[in-house]
């Protein structure tokens, strides 16, 4: 929905806020939030979780449920898709089309899911120290 676009900017802006008024207070978020659109593709979801928090951290959330084995450094989030969830969540990109970009990757990954689910072999990269 168009009128949530801008719920995660929003928080991490509010927190830098926050913090700057009140140093000593905490603030806490729920990532589950950001990506309850997308059960059942925890990659997706996992990388979402970890472009959030990358911002928000650094504008002063401190505490939030996460399963942190599960995140992914941010750093090594898929470039495209690292670059389509920052747009999503920082609510901008060139052209305006960040949200439908997201949208058919998720879809992608779906089809790559069910297709999985089904019997046909997806390559998967697994990291080595997992």
């Amino acid at each position: 929905m168009p009128e949530h676009d801008s719920y995660a900017l929003n928080f991490i802006e509010a927190s830098a806020i926050v913090k700057a008024e009140f140093p000593l207070v905490h603030i806490s978020g729920g990532l589950s939030n950001l990506s309850f659109s997308f059960r059942s593709l925890d990659e997706l979801r996992e990388a979402f979780h970890s472009v959030f928090l990358y911002h928000a951290i650094k504008n002063g959330m401190d505490m939030g449920i996460v399963n942190a084995g599960k995140l992914p450094i941010y750093d090594q989030i898929d470039v495209n898709l690292r670059s389509i969830l920052e747009e999503v969540v920082l609510n901008k990109s060139e052209d305006g089309g960040h949200v439908q970009r997201l949208i058919a990757y998720a879809q992608k990954a779906k089809e790559e899911l069910e297709a999985s689910k089904s019997g046909v072999k997806v390559a998967k990269k697994v990291d080595e120290w997992r």
